[in-house]
């Protein structure tokens, strides 16, 4: 049996955060079956554990959301450093993710990391259509710093 851990992200409070599932030793997993227990899991994202691809870095993280793989996403990078640190790596590492390496310092409370990848804005919505899809105010937003962006580290599109 395949061991995994269920993780709520930006939250110290069960149920509370964003739902990550963890398979912390995906290596004797067929490649084909990630999309399907990401799909199984049904949260945002699964992140699968791997060994590094250079020896040096900690290790190799494939993302998947129910329908797709994904090269980068924060939430499951941050709960994927924690399980790790919890598994008595780190506190400071290098995780290889679609987007290359990235380091990380993780706890078994918390996480943070940097990346050098370039933002790619892919869009600039109106702040009407935005504000109504959420069904809040415009006037609820403040735009003194920039305005409502789709933007994503990895990708060309949504």
């Amino acid at each position: 049996m395949t061991r995994y851990f269920v993780y709520d992200v930006f939250t110290k409070h069960r149920f509370g955060g964003n739902p990550l599932a963890i398979i912390p030793d995906a290596n004797d997993l067929p490649e084909v079956d990630f999309q399907r227990i990401a799909r199984e899991f049904n949260f945002s994202e699964t992140t699968f554990v791997l060994p590094p691809e250079t020896p040096a870095h900690t290790a190799k993280i494939r993302i998947f959301s129910p329908l797709s793989e994904m090269p980068f996403a924060g939430h499951p990078t941050i709960g994927t450093a924690i399980a790790l640190a919890r598994l008595g790596h780190g506190p400071d590492m290098v995780l290889e993710l679609g987007i290359g390496p990235i380091a990380c310092h993780a706890t078994p409370e918390q996480a943070r990391f940097s990346t050098t990848a370039p933002l790619n804005v892919l869009a600039k919505p109106d702040i009407i259509e935005t504000t109504t899809a959420i069904g809040i105010a415009a006037s609820d937003v403040v735009l003194d710093t920039h305005p409502p962006t789709t933007a994503t580290l990895g990708c060309n599109s949504p």
